[in-house]
């Protein structure tokens, strides 16, 4: 996760091949970047990501936490 203003990451995670990684990394991503560990206020707008990351738990999640979802949809997708 980076911040596309300063380019300051704010949260990482290396996975191997076998790692699916749309429904399980978006919010730990996401949760990492809220929880730092030097105190400073984080407020995220939206999220980007590609198709790996359309599901219908991202969009869901998103929505919860109030962030703009800016992820690209696959063709056969749908809406929750």
């Amino acid at each position: 996760m980076l911040n596309i203003k300063t380019n300051e990451i704010l949260a990482l995670e290396v996975t191997d091949e076998k790692v699916h990684d749309g429904r399980k990394i978006m919010p730990r991503l996401i949760e990492h970047a809220l929880k730092r560990k030097d105190n400073k206020y984080i407020k995220i707008k939206s999220a980007l990501g590609d198709g790996s990351y359309d599901s219908d738990e991202n969009f869901k999640y998103l929505q919860t936490k109030r962030i703009i979802p800016g992820i690209k949809v696959r063709k056969n997708s749908h809406l929750f």
